[in-house]
């Protein structure tokens, strides 16, 4: 019997064995991942969902009498398309690196050859190789529109390119954070992601679509400047959070800070260089760098000041020049808060060269008072959160934790006295500037009293910052020496 049951087994092609399964020049991580999550009934259920509602608005269209029946099936595919890739695929990864870490299967997957970068990677392309399932499901109903007359074919396709593309980096994010051990960080990204979410679509879409058709058109050079410097600041904001996640599961013995930061420093001068392009646009680059500097400083506050003799090496053997490249780019906040510093100097700089004297105008350039408030009142909100994350960080383990609710406490303290006041501030700017985000009171008042209070206790919390820096280097400088003997030793 076993015999036969064996002959009447069909023998199966290599040809058609290659195709029934993926290549071997996929990673195994982003194998392993399709393989799960493409069987999962959140992937059905939501790619069902899609076609369910596309086949009914085709069907509407087709029947349909009125003089817009064109556009208005291509705001509903917009929209449908939205809230899938925009809002619920991103959402399945605000658990993607956390369910592994709750399982105790990080552990084991650390003791293979898959380094924590091809980890977090795998989880994020398996979501936006789903995300583009449904995007090529999706194109078909969009091409079947254009014979409903009034389509932009070109525009719209490049829409839909966007929205991919926007998805992909609002993955990345909530993989990115689903590595951090705190709930609150966790989902911080996705209760946002929701309620903002809804809000754009509805907007986008909805009230704005004909303006959205017209800007990716690509007609207008202005507005082609800025539309790129968006598209490439959502790109990097989701590379940068994908790198805080890796960070967060990495060994000691992986370097992550260098090209992290490096990238932050490239992204920073491109995307100047860019808006500088533009008159109309270059007043964005002091914006820009101050939300950058604003985001570098949320990942420094949560790095370990912890070197490993293997990760100083390569400093050290350079001299004086490797230390002092060190002293900026050796993991640990302690270097990234030297280098928020230098950022400092910089958006003054380039504050002072780009913003005009005058508000959306095109004259004279310079810093003028509310800038000078808005810069200050920023940096010192961040050198506050550092400052107590790092003082009470053996209390509280997690200082991003901490860092953020300072700024959440901070500004809703701001909210409290302009509610209290009736939104005049009543001089409360000035008393008290040493809360984070009070600025924005004193930016309304024009209170120069109160911003040269609120500078100067900025520069006490940069000063408080900096004695725990050199503090943290008197230890790099004694992991120096013992790297130097160990290399005349020849260990």
């Amino acid at each position: 019997m076993s015999e036969i049951s064996l002959r009447e087994v069909p023998e199966i092609r290599p040809e058609v064995a290659q195709l029934s399964d993926f290549s071997d020049r996929l990673s195994p991580m982003v194998v392993k991942e399709l393989r799960q999550s493409m069987r999962t009934k959140a992937f059905t259920m939501l790619f069902l969902f899609l076609q369910v509602i596309l086949g009914f608005g085709l069907l509407a269209g087709v029947v349909g009498t009125g003089s817009d029946v064109g556009g208005m099936f291509s705001r509903m595919v917009f929209f449908v398309f939205g809230i899938v890739a925009l809002i619920l695929q991103p959402l399945r990864g605000a658990g993607a690196v956390w369910g592994e870490m709750k399982d105790g299967t990080l552990e084991i997957m650390s003791l293979t050859r898959l380094r924590s970068v091809r980890i977090v990677f795998g989880k994020w392309a398996s979501l936006v190789s789903q995300t583009g399932l449904m995007l090529l499901a999706t194109l078909p109903y969009l091409v079947m529109r254009y014979f409903l007359g009034g389509m932009q074919l070109f525009a719209e396709l490049m829409m839909m390119a966007m929205v991919f593309l926007l998805s992909g980096a609002l993955t990345a994010v909530t993989v990115g954070f689903s590595a951090n051990r705190s709930v609150i960080v966790r989902w911080l990204a996705p209760v946002l992601l929701v309620p903002f979410g809804l809000m754009f679509l509805s907007g986008a879409i909805w009230s704005g679509f004909d303006e959205m058709v017209e800007f990716f058109s690509f007609q207008d050079d202005a507005v082609n400047v800025v539309l790129g410097a968006l598209t490439l600041g959502a790109l990097f904001f989701g590379y940068y959070i994908f790198e805080m996640g890796v960070s967060q599961i990495a060994p000691l013995s992986e370097n992550h800070t260098i090209r992290k930061r490096l990238v932050t420093l490239g992204f920073m001068l491109g995307i100047g260089l860019l808006l500088g392009f533009s008159d109309e646009a270059k007043m964005g680059t002091t914006i820009v760098l101050l939300v950058l500097s604003a985001l570098f400083a949320m990942d420094i506050v949560s790095e370990v000041p912890v070197c490993l003799p293997r990760v100083a090496e390569p400093y050290v053997k350079r001299g004086v020049l490797g230390k002092l490249f060190g002293r900026f780019f050796y993991p640990g906040w302690h270097s990234g808060f030297l280098l928020l510093s230098v950022l400092v100097f910089v958006v003054f700089v380039v504050g002072g060269l780009t913003w005009p004297k005058r508000f959306l105008s095109s004259g004279e350039t310079g810093l003028n008072d509310e800038l000078v408030i808005a810069i200050t009142g920023v940096f010192h909100a961040v050198f506050v959160g550092i400052l107590i994350a790092r003082l009470f960080v053996k209390r509280f383990p997690n200082p991003l934790v901490i860092f953020v609710g300072v700024q959440v406490l901070g500004v809703v303290l701001t909210i409290f006295l302009g509610l209290m006041t009736g939104g005049d501030g009543l001089g409360l700017g000035a008393v008290m500037s040493w809360i984070p985000w009070m600025w924005l009171f004193l930016m309304d008042d024009g209170d120069a009293g109160g911003a040269l209070l609120m500078s100067f206790f900025a520069v006490i919390s940069w000063l408080g910052c900096l004695v725990l820096v050199m503090r943290e280097f008197g230890r790099t400088g004694d992991l120096e020496k013992r790297v130097m003997s160990m290399r005349k030793e020849g260990v």
